[in-house]
């Protein structure tokens, strides 16, 4: 009972509450730090007096040369992305995990709940939280179960609360093919007024060695699902527990 109750208020709350993402941003570049001024108590000496007939040392100028070229910067890799590879790290600070995701999305940690979501929809006119977008979530044991387990409870959760919107049900959680991945999938879709379309969910839920339970949901419109379908094979396959 206790697992279909925070079931049904995880979908509640993934359908109904759509909390704005936060942009990340790189860090300015760093500047050199200008060279430190003389102590105003060592002034230079001042030029001798040269015998008569002699020019100063201050006159006796050197040779001019060509200055050399300044040495051209190291160049570095930002902050938080990963050098030649257009992917950003984001650490749930709240869970304890870190997916990567595509520099071109927008990721944030829900407050609250420690989840991570990637917003793909990135235009300026979008509606904030609006489809399509993937969340990454984490569960203990106790609370999830294991994998089969909760997608067999949001299955249940999403017939009761979509009811009559439901195109296509979602069926038993089926094992996927992903190396050492001990991962499985539900897919349902379900008609959207919001959007004026039908929207497919894709939920995937894995086993960890720990005994926790990492889910990713997504969510797009139906006929245009391969932008979270990228998100969503670049999280699972770079999902990490962090201290």
């Amino acid at each position: 009972m206790k697992k279909s109750i925070i079931a049904l208020a995880l979908l509640i709350v993934m359908l109904f509450t759509l909390a704005a993402c936060g942009q990340q941003s790189a860090p300015a570049a760093t500047e050199a730090p200008a060279e430190a001024a003389a102590p105003a108590d060592e002034a230079a000496p001042a030029d001798e007096a040269a015998p008569a007939g002699e020019a100063s040392p201050a006159e006796q100028a050197a040779p001019t040369e060509e200055p050399a070229p300044p040495a051209e910067p190291t160049p570095t890799a930002p902050v938080g992305i990963e050098p030649d590879t257009g992917e950003y790290t984001k650490v749930s600070e709240a869970k304890g995990f870190s997916i990567r995701f595509d520099s071109k999305y927008v990721a944030s940690e829900l407050p609250g709940s420690g989840n991570i979501k990637i917003d793909a929809n990135t235009e300026l006119t979008a509606i904030p939280g609006s489809i399509p977008y993937v969340t990454v979530m984490l569960f203990d044991q106790e609370t999830a179960g294991d994998a089969v387990s909760y997608l067999k409870e949001q299955a249940d959760a999403a017939k009761e609360v979509l009811g009559k919107n439901i195109v296509t049900a979602a069926g038993e959680p089926k094992k996927v093919e992903m190396g050492s991945h001990d991962i499985y999938y539900i897919y349902y879709t379900y008609k959207d007024s919001e959007v004026n379309g039908i929207v497919a969910s894709a939920v995937y839920a894995e086993n960890l060695e720990n005994g926790a339970v990492a889910v990713f949901n997504s969510l797009a419109l139906q006929d245009d699902t391969s932008v979270v379908d990228g998100i969503l094979n670049l999280a699972v396959n770079s999902f990490e527990l962090v201290d």
